[in-house]
């Protein structure tokens, strides 16, 4: 295959490896903004599931202690139950729950507890919630029996027609709730709240008091932080949080930004609400794609690479095609014989001289090698290349490095000398080819003489193009030859008496 083959090959190959890269780093870009939007959602969603999961053993729990209850309904309502029974009960349910209280309620709210100690129930915080016939759990700040909050499971004991006969309520501690939802929800989650079935906000676990989430003003807070596109807290409360629909809202605080998840604790009707930073989310981020970062990093560094690779691969084609195209071009314009300019780049330069230097004076030297078709016949053509490749070198040291030397065929050369200024150097450079001739050899051992005759014209006088110059010059030559050859003649005799007479 053919070298310009190859770079056209590796050019474009390199272009469409070049594109493939470039659609390769925007799909990783577009791949890692999805990622991290996904696994964002992704820890959100483990962090719901997580509550919800809390919630329903939490609910269990509440439930089962409630259902501690339901074996006293029969002898109650059938009125054969005596004080005796009742308290038995009440030990048995103390004993088998984890309420540290249980009570034994009439209609009257009368009371009296597992231990026979006797309470009145009736100027309690709590003591709107006798008469109801459902089974509830509520909230108070004062259980009336240690001045301290508790959680109540109020049990109704309901007779055929469906009233409530009397009541059996058990108190939980509500820092042990705290504490047992603090052992079950993870420590990422900055802080909680419980939410009681009337929608109140009972507790806020797991905040210092510097937070902006302050019991008192939590809504307000949510309210005023809450994302664009959220509903509002009273919203979130009633559409969502009341009807046991679980919902995960971002809000950007003043000090951090915060997922609001909650979880509903059905059989209670109560929800745990949880406030997840975002600094806890983004380090789980963090985790889950800390491989996938390391694969993109492996994947950079591949690209990099290759990229690497190809710049410098064209970089070597660009320096290699530049050099060829400088070697083809100096191919095109060099006679291979002599190094001098090939016949179409010598008419070139001196048409290009004579364009750019209107005013301008040069003289136009024609050289023709004399009988050189004997010398080849003679020395053989190996010797005549030989004379034409020392005419080559020679006339180059002869002239200054701004003239144009160059052979337009055969034997012939031609010398312009640009930027002529007055007839005296005229005179002496063109002089000066014709003394070089009479003591120009050629050869190794043997020395033969070359001689040539040369034909001058001047510009602008004898021309202002290159073919008026040439048709001149040679005209001159044709003189020089038909006088005996191996001097010098300029283009008129007239012109020759002028020159010599203002050179003397």
């Amino acid at each position: 295959m053919k070298k310009s083959k190859i770079r056209v090959i590796a050019i474009y190959g390199g272009h469409a490896m070049l594109a493939v890269i470039a659609i390769a780093i925007v799909f990783m870009v577009i791949f890692a903004k999805r990622i991290n939007r996904t696994i964002r959602e992704d820890v959100t969603a483990d962090i719901a599931n997580e509550l919800k999961y809390c919630a329903e053993a939490y609910s269990r729990m509440l439930y089962g202690n409630a259902s501690a209850t339901d074996f006293m309904r029969d002898f109650v309502v059938s009125g054969e139950a005596t004080e005796e029974d009742l308290i038995k009960s009440l030990r048995a349910i103390k004993q088998t729950t984890d309420c540290y209280q249980v009570m034994y309620v009439t209609k009257d709210l009368t009371a009296y507890d597992y231990e026979s100690v006797k309470y009145d129930l009736s100027s309690v915080e709590y003591a709107g919630i006798f008469g109801s016939a459902e089974r509830g759990f509520y909230y108070t700040s004062n259980d009336g029996l240690k001045n301290s909050e508790a959680l109540i499971i109020y049990n109704p004991i309901i007779d055929g027609s469906g009233s409530a006969v009397a009541y059996v309520i058990e108190f939980m501690d509500i820092n042990g709730v705290v504490e047992d939802l603090s052992s079950t929800i993870s420590y990422g989650y900055s802080f909680y709240a419980i939410m009681d079935s009337n929608n109140e906000i009972v507790t806020i676990v797991g905040r210092d008091q510097s937070s902006e989430f302050l019991l008192e003003d939590l809504a307000d807070s949510i309210d005023e932080n809450m994302d664009k596109g959220n509903p509002s807290w009273s919203v979130l409360v009633d559409s969502y949080i009341a009807k046991g629909i679980q919902k995960v809202v971002h809000i950007s605080s003043a000090n951090e930004g915060r997922y609001v998840i909650n979880a509903p604790v059905k059989n209670a009707k109560w929800n745990i609400i949880a406030f997840v930073s975002d600094s806890y989310v983004e380090y789980e981020r963090e985790q889950s794609t800390a491989p996938v970062r390391v694969l993109m990093i492996e994947n950079g560094l591949i690209v990099s690479l290759v990229m690497a690779v190809y710049i410098v691969i064209m970089i070597i084609i660009f320096m290699h095609t530049r050099e060829t195209k400088k070697e083809l071009e100096g191919k095109a314009e060099t006679d291979l014989l002599t190094g001098l300019n090939n016949k179409l780049t010598t008419e070139l330069k001196i048409a290009e001289y004579i364009r750019d230097n209107p005013d301008g004076q040069g003289v136009f030297l024609l050289i023709d090698v004399d009988n050189f078709k004997k010398v080849n016949d003679t020395m053989g053509h190996a010797f005549g290349d030989e004379v034409l490749r020392t005419l080559g070198v020679k006339l180059r040291s002869l002239y200054r490095s701004t003239d144009i030397i160059g052979r337009i065929g055969g034997d012939e050369f031609i010398v312009f000398l640009r930027d002529v200024k007055d007839v005296t150097f005229i005179v002496r450079e063109a002089k000066k080819l014709e003394t070089f001739f009479e003591d120009f050899k050629v050869g190794e051992y043997v020395k033969y003489t070359v001689t040539a005759s040369l034909g001058a014209a001047v510009y602008s006088m004898d021309g202002n193009s290159f073919e008026e110059l040439y048709k001149n010059a040679d005209s001159a030559l044709y003189e020089a030859k038909h006088k005996g050859k191996k001097q010098l003649a300029f283009y008129n005799a007239n012109q020759k008496d002028f020159l010599k007479t203002n050179a003397q």
